[in-house]
């Protein structure tokens, strides 16, 4: 309901904004009081309109469909831990300025079906480790989540988000006990 009453809102401002400029246009040469109110009328009910419009835009998203999960599975030729490093840093003078951000990933490469190798990286933080049996290949789940979402103007959004399951032989992992 909201939704059709914002669309209302909207399409009346434009279309009254349209006509008081056409009259502007027309009557624009006699100095007229009831064409100046009827422009700021058209003005004020335009601009109405659109912040109803938007403000019911900007809303909190509801979820409105159960979301749909994909697994997709690669079998990996290898895999290893990157510590990247990034960013920016510039000096003038006496000054130092500029960031940095580092971050941890997975490099792994599978083959095509075609027969080319390809690299890839996944985020540390969004993957779940498990051990295989020795001697079984190494493999890859990468889990999307599409989520669906409504905003009051029944706008539909969507977000994806991953998560992934590296499946690894067992002691591919250096394990380490520490004594205190």
């Amino acid at each position: 309901m909201l939704a059709f009453f914002c669309n209302i809102c909207f399409v009346i401002g434009a279309i009254s904004l349209i006509v008081g400029f056409v009259l502007l246009i027309i009557l624009g040469d006699k100095q007229d009081k009831k064409l100046d109110a009827c422009m700021a009328i058209t003005i004020i009910s335009f601009l109405l309109g659109g912040v109803i419009y938007f403000a019911g835009y900007m809303s909190e998203p509801i979820e409105f469909k159960e979301p749909t999960i994909e697994t997709n599975k690669t079998s990996l030729i290898s895999v290893s831990n990157v510590n990247t490093l990034e960013g920016n840093i510039q000096a003038g003078g006496l000054d130092v300025y500029g960031y940095l951000k580092g971050g941890n990933s997975y490099q792994y490469y599978y083959q095509r079906e075609d027969g080319g190798i390809v690299q890839g990286t996944i985020p540390v933080d969004s993957t779940v480790i498990y051990y295989i049996e020795s001697g079984e290949k190494a493999y890859l789940e990468t889990i999307t989540t599409i989520r669906y979402y409504k905003d009051k103007l029944d706008h539909i959004r969507t977000s994806e988000e991953y998560s992934y399951k590296l499946y690894i032989p067992k002691g591919s992992i250096c394990e380490y006990e520490f004594a205190n």
